[in-house]
């Protein structure tokens, strides 16, 4: 997972495939029901007076590897992340997580609050 952070693979096939597979997406998804009236809310209240994935559609029809690659080196590789750990107590080797920074016990009432 680290290497995923810190750098991206390069892999153009995928790429593609995930851009068509989102276009194709956006093209054949309807906003129906009450959800017309949440979607024209959400982006009212965020500034947007009308729909935000026409915009998405062009940026992502132009959008390149290369465009992906300098996003990912921008805003991703080497930033520093919080990792949780979810797990038996007992089955958690501390001293090998205490590698990766430091490490702190939460309980189940402050994460999941019961």
């Amino acid at each position: 997972m680290q290497r995923l952070l810190t750098s991206m693979p390069y892999a153009p096939k995928q790429f593609r495939l995930a851009k068509q597979t989102l276009l194709e997406r956006i093209r054949t998804e309807r906003i129906t029901g009450e959800k017309i009236y949440t979607s024209w809310l959400e982006n009212r209240d965020r500034g947007i007076d009308h729909d935000v994935r026409e915009d998405i559609y062009h940026e992502v029809e132009k959008m390149s590897a290369e465009d992906l690659r300098h996003f990912f080196d921008e805003h991703i590789k080497n930033k520093k992340y919080t990792l949780l750990v979810l797990g038996a107590k007992g089955s958690l080797d501390r001293d090998l997580l205490r590698r990766w920074g430091e490490v702190e016990e939460v309980s189940l009432r402050d994460l999941f609050g019961y």
